[in-house]
């Protein structure tokens, strides 16, 4: 669950997670790159906002 678009996004895929990876183990670079677990696009999950009267 999120709170916002945003925080949904970052739940689908946080670069952040490969970044911190790759700059803790550069030398493991082929190997994270070839064991990326796998990702869906965005169009792949549905977001449900419960409290849409905070939007409107």
């Amino acid at each position: 669950y999120a709170k916002s678009y945003e925080e949904a996004l970052l739940k689908m895929y946080n670069p952040q997670t490969d970044s911190e990876a790759l700059k803790a183990n550069p030398d493991d670079f082929e190997s994270l790159r070839g064991g990326y677990p796998l990702r869906r696009e965005e169009v792949g999950y549905k977001v449900v906002i419960e409290n849409i009267s905070l939007f409107t």
